[in-house]
């Protein structure tokens, strides 16, 4: 909470000095100071805020999920120099330093994962998105809607002032909708946010995917951990104004079809977690907006129709890279010299590398003459890589923090363990 104007600084200061205590006696004076809090947001974080009133009670909801939506609605206001992704964490960080928003669980790089609301806070999210349409009960009228269990049995469709359907459920639970019942999503024709993650249908999601080729109006789609996925078919080449596609934890899915390519609004792109993906479409450098790449593989060089990592060069409004390796001949000396030009990308600021039989000291480290801007490195499962961490320092200075697992080579690093269970280095902390 934070109240700018008098006279309600006292208030403000007294609530934040004892936040806790206060909501834990669920005092009329807080919910006073809550209402006076929420009226004193600017208008973008008010929209963020409100969608918080979808989500159930205790449900622990995930950053990303929230960040992904508001910059598909355009809640997050893009100001010059800044990424749209950089904007929405800016806009998650002013609800949680308003303590509307509690962290639940963080990232080996320190980063928020999951966070929830108190029941206090979550009346009051309720109350103002009812007042304002945002959502409510009665979904025949809502712009903004939740699904969680059987949506069978809760839910009306269609309702052409539908905007947003996300799903809703809790961590460990799956949504189960049957396929016929599902096409009824695609008759909301001016959604913008579908996203049917941890959803299990009775049927191949083929037609309904086929259906969703109509929205045109959809700038966010979440299939993840949704069964059973095999394949994106091509009617979804027709959303032309995607800006967050999110494919990770299907497992079956193999390829991901080349017109993904002409995405040219794409800023997230997640296929991380799919065991059965042979490797991403060639051309995928064109996607010029792109700013966070997930579970990225490569294709060897006999894939002809795959993209190889000199096209990640072409990205330069990358800030997060998830490098995804499973074969020796995915990558090869050669592509070793080309890992050396991402150090140029300016906004780069987090790399994962995952199994890479390396057998010598990786020359996509460069020589220090030049180095990397990155702050967050990760490494697992990379048996036979030969580094040493004074060169890692010397190339990497801005690093922060340093996640390592089953790498036994790794030499003199400040983390126990390396070959197995690893650990995590932070600047600024002795090693255990």
């Amino acid at each position: 909470m934070m109240l700018y104007q008098q006279p309600y600084y006292h208030d403000w200061k007294r609530i934040a000095d004892h936040f806790r205590d206060e909501l834990a006696e669920e005092d009329g004076s807080v919910m006073a100071s809550l209402e006076l809090s929420y009226e004193e947001l600017p208008s973008h974080l008010k929209s963020c805020f409100l969608c918080l009133s979808l989500y159930p009670e205790d449900c622990e909801i995930t950053k990303e999920q929230l960040i992904h939506w508001w910059i598909a609605e355009g809640f997050v206001p893009l100001r010059r120099g800044r990424l749209s992704t950089e904007a929405g964490e800016d806009c998650f960080s002013g609800l949680t330093n308003r303590c509307l928003i509690e962290v639940v669980e963080k990232s080996y790089t320190g980063a928020i994962q999951t966070c929830k609301i108190h029941d206090m806070v979550r009346d009051l999210v309720i109350k103002k998105a009812e007042d304002d349409a945002f959502s409510g009960p009665t979904t025949a009228s809502c712009r903004h809607l939740g699904i969680e269990g059987d949506i069978d049995r809760k839910y009306d469709m269609p309702n052409q002032k539908l905007r947003a359907l996300l799903s809703t459920i809790k961590t460990g639970e799956v949504n189960k909708v049957a396929s016929s019942n599902a096409k009824k999503f695609c008759d909301c024709r001016y959604l913008r946010v579908l996203d049917i993650s941890k959803t299990i249908f009775d049927k191949s999601l083929t037609g309904l995917l086929d259906h969703i080729g109509f929205l045109q109006h959809l700038t966010y789609l979440s299939l993840s951990n949704t069964h059973p996925l095999t394949e994106v078919p091509p009617a979804l080449e027709e959303l032309r104004n995607l800006q967050v596609l999110d494919l990770s934890y299907c497992q079956n899915l193999k390829m991901l079809p080349s017109y993904v390519t002409t995405f040219e609004k794409l800023t997230v792109l997640d296929v991380s977690h799919c065991g059965s993906l042979r490797y991403l479409p060639k051309g995928l450098g064109s996607l010029s907006n792109l700013q966070i790449l997930l579970g990225f593989k490569p294709a060897k060089s006999n894939q002809l129709e795959g993209c190889r990592i000199a096209e990640l060069r072409s990205l330069t409004k990358l800030r997060r890279l998830g490098l995804q390796l499973t074969q020796g001949d995915e990558i090869g000396d050669n592509d070793d010299n080309v890992l050396v030009g991402l150090r140029g990308l300016q906004f780069l600021v987090s790399f994962n590398l995952f199994r890479k039989p390396y057998k010598h000291e990786p020359t996509f480290l460069g020589d220090g003459d030049n180095t990397w801007k990155i702050e967050g490195l990760m490494l697992e499962s990379l048996s036979d890589l030969g580094m040493e961490w004074s060169m890692v320092q010397q190339v990497m200075p801005r690093l922060r923090i340093v996640n390592v697992s089953w790498c036994p080579d790794l030499d003199s690093f400040p983390i126990e363990d390396v070959g197995f269970r690893g650990g995590v280095w932070k600047k600024g902390e002795r090693p255990s």
